[in-house]
Order: C-alpha cells, then structure tokens, then sequence
C-alpha cells in the first residue's frame, strides 16, 4: 500500500487574500440591486416595481434583469407602482426608509410611475378616459 502526504499549502500573500476565490459570478447570489428591489417590493404602499414607459428602467445582472431600479455612483433611482389609499409622499418615504441601508450611502430617488386602483368599476378604464379601453390604473400623477 503506498502512503499519500498532503502537500505543504502555498503561502499567501496580503496580495493573494484580497483576491476573490473564484472569478466565476454565482448567478444565485442576491446582487444588492435585487435586495433592494425586494425590501421596496416588500413596502405596503407598493404594488410592483416599474420599468418605466418603455422597459428602460432596469439594471443588468449576469442571466437576469431587475426591473425598476438604476444604480449609479452617487444615486439609486427607484420606479414603482404604488397601491391607492396612501399618499403619494408617504409611499416615497417607506420606499426611502426600505433602501437607506443597501444603497452605500447613494441618494435615493423614488419615482412613482403610475398607482394601482383596486376598484372593479374601474377596471380597463384609464383615469383620463372617461370610458375609453385603458390599463386599468390611474394616469401619471393622479393621486
């Protein structure tokens, strides 16, 4: 039977250990766009997040999208759909307040894009409408 000895490990260097073990990204760890995307999500005053008018409203990750957040250098931009029934700037500062600690210590900005009416009356109508097909939610800006 032949006897197997370990090799001595290599020793590191503090240029080494500041090295990532791998330099493969693992698609299944929450990058801090999708953490802040659920805290938001998770606030009562927020129906959904938004991509904006055109889907233009997102951040890219390898093999996935997070609508409605943009991070940049000095600011974290953050488009939703509020629900009805609480004021818009109440809604803002939930948003604000779910963020504050992921962000880095970016400014938050909360842009309300549209607000979802619960109502059935209302269904398929748009707020500026006034009986005309529309999505179903009240018009940008209407509170």
């Amino acid at each position: 039977m032949t006897e197997v000895s370990a090799a001595p490990a290599p020793e590191t260097t503090e240029a080494d250990a500041a090295q990532p073990a791998s330099d493969t990204v693992d698609s299944a760890t929450p990058d801090v766009t999708e953490l802040i995307a659920a805290a938001v999500s998770a606030c009562r005053g927020v129906a959904s997040m938004s991509g904006g008018k055109f889907g233009e409203i997102a951040t890219y990750l390898p093999g996935r999208r997070v609508i409605g957040i943009r991070i940049t250098e000095d600011a974290v931009e953050i488009h939703v759909v509020a629900t009805w029934g609480r004021t818009l700037p109440e809604v803002a500062e939930e948003i604000r307040t779910a963020g504050v600690s992921l962000a880095g210590g970016r400014r938050i900005d909360v842009v309300i894009d549209d607000v979802d009416l619960p109502f059935p009356e209302h269904a398929g109508r748009s707020a500026d409408s006034k009986g005309s097909r529309g999505s179903g939610r009240a018009a940008s800006g209407a509170t």
